[in-house]
């Protein structure tokens, strides 16, 4: 690990990093758990965009003979869909622009179907308040 690795890492090690040898099953490791927070979670990139990133750092590992944490967005939505929390199920539906669509130039949003995917709030509020972990930390 070079000097500017160990540097980062050392200020966090109570942060979680030093659990990078635990199971992190559905995930390779830690690293590619992390990058499906980061790019699902925290910027909330495209699926064009996650593929067009894939095949970037693709190319900059071919000459070492590695390969991204992930194929492509599939792969990463398939992964973590896979990811075992709860028994609350995954639900989704299809959205698309409905309204008049300008006869020149529409831009490309309004003429794409989007899927949505999302946990029931409800249940997924039932399983929190259900859990006895956070007993001491929500207040009422």
């Amino acid at each position: 690990m070079n000097s500017d690795l160990s540097e980062k890492w050392s200020w966090r090690s109570g942060s979680g990093v030093h659990c990078i040898l635990s199971d992190w099953t559905p995930y390779s490791n830690w690293a590619q758990f992390e990058t499906a927070k980061f790019l699902f979670t925290k910027n909330q990139m495209s699926a064009s965009e996650i593929d067009d990133l894939l095949d970037i750092w693709a190319a900059m590992l071919l000459k070492h003979s590695n390969r991204p944490p992930f194929a492509h967005h599939h792969h990463l939505y398939k992964t973590i869909d896979s990811t075992s929390l709860s028994d609350v199920k995954w639900h989704n539906f299809s959205v698309s622009y409905t309204g008049d669509i300008p006869t020149t130039n529409p831009p490309a949003w309004m003429q794409q179907k989007y899927e949505v995917w999302f946990w029931d709030p409800r249940l997924v509020a039932h399983k929190i308040l259900s859990n006895c972990s956070f007993a001491e930390d929500i207040n009422f």
